[in-house]
């Protein structure tokens, strides 16, 4: 394989990484409360399926830091951690 090729195909990926993040910026804007300098936004998406269902956590019950915080270190793979500990 020439490094000619291997170029070409680096870029292809980060084209279509660059392509992807367009919807994923749509989809996953965060709501906005409005203030005196700017109106708020009802967010991307998903923001507003969870108000229209009720799937934010403080709206589920209360928020415990201790898992937040595991959440956060785990990049979000609590589960993947939890199997491995166990």
């Amino acid at each position: 394989m020439s490094s000619r090729s291997t170029f070409q195909r680096k870029i292809v990926y980060l084209a279509a990484i660059a392509f992807l993040l367009i919807p994923l910026f749509w989809l996953s804007q965060p709501a906005t409360i409005a203030t005196k300098e700017s109106p708020g936004s009802p967010g991307g998406k998903l923001s507003r399926l969870r108000d229209d269902y009720h799937l934010s956590q403080a709206q589920i019950g209360e928020i415990d830091p201790t898992s937040v915080t595991v959440k956060l270190a785990t990049l979000g793979l609590r589960g993947l951690a939890a199997n491995i500990l166990w």
